[in-house]
């Protein structure tokens, strides 16, 4: 906990320091204001037998008046501090979403790290839970911890056993209640992967993108039993934590009792036997009354923020995690790489899946000369797209070592590595803003660069036909007036995003997947006269597509099974001249149904 509380009071210190204060001035004030209530009346009640009824008026007047003086302080402090803590909020929402674009890519196949992940969002995205609901918290609890030290002072001063007794049924509460806590949070790792699954199934019954398949298929009821799944397990495990709670207010309802009886008997066998005075009655009795509730109050809200301490936790653990972010640009290295000539060597590559057995490449070499374009083909699962994320220093190799002009990728900053690197994925995907900076992918765009783009890619003709031109917003989410491209237009979106950075190395991760063989084609033209001089990879199912590479390497079971040319491999008699035949008589067939 005091790690906890070192995390935060640094966090408050950086991005709002007149918290700091407020905190004091509130504790201050928290701590006198319970005896406000306690006092005065005593005062007043031990003044009626004087029958000064002047004294009387001035405690009821000055108590009234300082009591609405601190209950608007009070207000107005704890709303400051809420205020300025959801400030602080978003400050951590900012770094955690810093952390997600800067973590290592492959953290997104580890389920571990991803409910971790989620432990950490859950801390920060409401507003009232969490880290918020520890500071929350906390501003009242210090208050609260003070108050009690001073009642407890005052209950002793009547008996030093009853004050034991009220604070040892007060702890003993605690237990009870913490133990049901305990549970609940030792529940919240399973409870947050089910969630998970439960929240991205719901999600895709909603998502757009498969309302067409849902509908068509009517998988709505499958969809339905998977969340259904989900949520029987997160209804088993809420089942249980609730009936640990029943359990522990039964007993705290039974402490409570116990207390009150022992209590208030003591205090009124006192009275009736005249060892002290109505006045006293009266402080004693509000004074045990306000200590019982400032504990009981104390204690839960330390439960409450035992609660939240796993999320603030795994918060901290993502930010404390060591990730290198590399800004100093490295003459020597960009010098080297950042070459007209641009070779690849890839030596003894390994790669397989975390908590994986099975390698998705083995032993896997293979040298791109400077210029040249080559084709990687072969069944789905060999391993073609892993390779891609690679290259692209998304994965980092199990083993094995990739060189670019003779340095070893891993020695190469990424922001230059990245400079050099131009990729489609067969998933890529429009960002909900405008035609412009989806094309540049910043807001610092070359006007002049921009439209030699969306020339080459063949955009300009659809542009044209848009109201707002560049500045039209892509997609519905940020804009209600925005529009949807269609298959072709975004493949030629992706192209011309290709060409806006000006890369030395173009890979393209069956980009045109979606296409007809003939508008396939096409764009693979276009990519081919667009990369000329550049070292280049093409990933793609339809082998008639690769012919215009310089060589084709066919990989299978993760190790290159036949390279070369096409002709020489349509020569060799293999496995890629095999598939290539099913495949051109696939097409030769359809165009002779066109044909007819």
């Amino acid at each position: 906990m005091l790690k906890i509380t070192k995390f935060l009071l640094k966090k408050i210190l950086k991005y709002d320091k007149v918290m700091i204060p407020i905190m004091i001035l509130y504790t201050i004030l928290a701590t006198v204001q319970p005896f406000i209530w306690i006092l005065i009346p005593t005062k007043v009640i031990s003044l009626s037998n004087s029958g000064d009824i002047r004294s009387i008026l001035f405690y009821i007047l000055a108590g009234g008046i300082v009591s609405i003086i601190s209950v608007i302080l009070l207000s107005f402090f704890i709303a400051n501090f809420r205020m300025r803590a959801n400030s602080v909020r978003y400050h951590l929402i900012r770094d955690i979403s810093a952390y997600s674009l800067a973590m290592p890519y492959e953290n997104l196949l580890d389920p571990d790290h991803l409910s971790k992940i989620q432990l950490a969002e859950e801390a920060i995205r409401n507003p009232r839970r969490g880290i918020m609901g520890i500071l929350n918290i906390s501003l009242r609890l210090i208050g609260n911890i003070l108050a009690s030290i001073g009642l407890l002072g005052l209950m002793s001063t009547l008996s030093p056993w009853i004050m034991m007794l009220i604070f040892t049924l007060v702890i003993a509460q605690f237990y009870f209640r913490t133990e049901a806590d305990r549970f609940n949070r030792n529940a919240r790792k399973s409870v947050s992967e089910e969630e998970r699954k439960y929240f991205k199934t719901t999600d895709l019954m909603k998502d757009p993108d498969y309302a067409k398949d849902i509908r068509i298929y009517s998988l709505i009821n499958i969809m339905e039993i998977y969340a259904k799944e989900s949520l029987g397990v997160l209804k088993d495990i809420v089942s249980k934590s609730e009936k640990k709670y029943i359990k522990a207010e039964l007993i705290e309802s039974f402490l409570n009792i116990i207390r009150d009886l022992v209590v208030f008997a003591y205090i009124s066998y006192m009275l009736l036997e005249s060892k002290i005075q109505i006045s006293q009655f009266f402080l004693y009795t509000t004074g045990a009354i306000s200590l019982v509730t400032m504990l009981q109050e104390m204690l839960k809200q330390m439960a409450e923020i035992f609660v939240y301490t796993k999320g603030v936790r795994a918060y901290m653990e993502l930010l404390e995690s060591p990730i290198i972010v590399e800004d100093q640009d490295d003459i020597q290295i960009r010098t080297k790489v950042d070459k007209e000539l641009f070779t690849i060597e890839i030596k003894d590559l390994v790669f397989r899946y975390p908590n994986s057995k099975e390698n998705i490449l083995d032993n896997l070499n293979l040298t791109i000369n400077s210029g040249e374009k080559l084709a990687l083909v072969g069944e789905n699962g060999t391993g073609k797209s892993t390779l891609i994320k690679i290259l692209c220093k998304l994965y980092k190799p199990t083993s094995g070592n990739i060189y670019i002009n003779g340095v070893d990728i891993n020695e190469i900053p990424e922001f230059i590595y990245w400079d050099l690197v131009g990729v489609v994925f067969q998933d890529a995907l429009l960002l909900p803003f405008s035609v412009k900076e989806n094309i540049a992918l910043t807001n610092d765009i070359d006007k002049e660069r921009l439209m030699k783009s969306i020339d080459d890619a063949d955009l300009e003709h659809i542009i044209s036909k848009i109201q707002k031109g560049v500045d039209t917003t892509l997609l519905r989410i940020l804009d209600d007036e925005g529009i949807d491209l269609s298959g072709g237009q975004r493949q030629k979106l992706y192209l011309a995003r290709a060409i806006y950075k000006r890369n030395r190395f173009l890979m393209l991760d069956e980009p045109t997947a979606a296409l007809d063989p003939l508008a396939e084609a096409e764009l693979y033209e276009k990519y081919n006269a667009l990369s000329k001089g550049k070292t280049s990879i093409y990933i793609s199912h339809r082998l008639a597509s690769t012919k215009f590479c310089d060589r084709v390497a066919y990989i299978k079971d993760g190790k290159i099974l036949e390279i070369g040319s096409h002709e020489e491999l349509m020569e060799l008699g293999g496995e890629y001249n095999k598939i290539f035949n099913i495949q051109s008589k696939y097409y030769k067939n359809i165009d002779e149904m066109e044909v007819i």
